[in-house]
């Protein structure tokens, strides 16, 4: 962390469309990169599961988590942090809901 702050970089805060109910890439899905067949790559798209609302408050904890656990590790670098949020601007207002200094 502090090497990243001493060089100018930021971090990165993420959640996904998951947190407002689209299939997306939080934690839940068990593969979301694709296979190899005949020689040939496929990509896979979206997750191998329908989102819950279970998997949705997991995927809001888990956003929580990453920057409770940025702050216990160096404060200073969280105001430097850029955010990949899907292509949804709910995802943001939902996780702050949640943990409003996100």
């Amino acid at each position: 962390m502090e090497w990243m702050l001493n060089h100018g970089l930021s971090i990165e805060m993420e959640a996904d469309n998951s947190i407002i109910g689209e299939p997306s890439n939080c934690a839940y899905c068990k593969s979301t990169q694709g296979w190899w067949e005949n020689g040939t790559f496929h990509e896979k798209v979206g997750c191998d599961e329908t989102p819950t609302p279970e998997t949705e408050e997991k995927c809001i904890n888990r956003a929580c988590d990453y920057y409770k656990a940025l702050l216990e590790v160096s404060p200073s670098a969280f105001s430097t942090r850029a955010y990949y949020f899907g292509t949804d601007l709910r995802v943001v207002d939902k996780v702050r809901e949640r943990c409003p200094e996100w």
